[in-house]
């Protein structure tokens, strides 16, 4: 659910900035409050990326420690 919602931040953002940049002289407030709003939740994603374990392509074993997930 949670990428879905994402693809759907990034098709929005994808469309919505090459218009601002085209045709908008100033950014409505509205506007300039959804764009931070969007570009929080992908904040969030990359909080959330840095703590989930994953698969190591070599080893096939799941990573889980945090220090090895920096790595």
């Amino acid at each position: 659910v949670w990428e879905s919602f994402l693809i759907l931040l990034v098709i929005y953002s994808a469309w919505i900035c090459p218009f601002e940049f085209a045709f908008l002289d100033y950014k409505p407030a509205t506007l300039f409050i959804i764009d931070h709003i969007i570009d929080g939740f992908f904040a969030i994603d990359i909080v959330l990326t840095f703590f989930r374990a994953y698969l190591d392509r070599r080893t096939h074993q799941m990573v889980d420690k945090p220090k090895e997930i920096a790595k």
